[in-house]
């Protein structure tokens, strides 16, 4: 599988603004999920999915409950080298931006 950010629009297959229940069914083809805060009653909803694949997981957060603003994609401590393209591969499991801000970097 590979991953690719692609800032400011989203990642691979889950383009920032995407509706709740398309992202779900996205995540869910990606392996298990797990959604917290789904259908709370508040007027400002803050809904969070979990995807959990065997090589990654992926936090997306729905700041409104209904659509996507941001997403971290993470990597188990130490990241396989082979697996990312970009030169600078990170040696710990750390977040990429969030907000998709940062630089392009791709996973195989």
């Amino acid at each position: 599988m590979e991953i690719e950010l692609d800032p400011p629009n989203g990642i691979t297959g889950f383009p920032l603004g995407m509706p709740a229940e398309e992202l779900k069914a996205e995540a869910g083809r990606l392996g298990r999920i797990k959604v917290s805060d789904e259908g709370s009653s508040a007027r400002f909803r803050y809904m969070k999915v979990l995807a959990l694949h065997e090589q990654f997981e992926i936090v997306f957060h729905l700041e409104d409950g209904r659509t996507l603003a941001s997403a971290e994609v993470w990597t188990p401590a130490p990241a396989p080298r082979r697996s990312l393209s970009a030169s600078a591969a990170p040696t710990s499991s750390a977040p990429l931006p969030g907000n998709c801000s940062g630089s392009s970097r791709r996973w195989a």
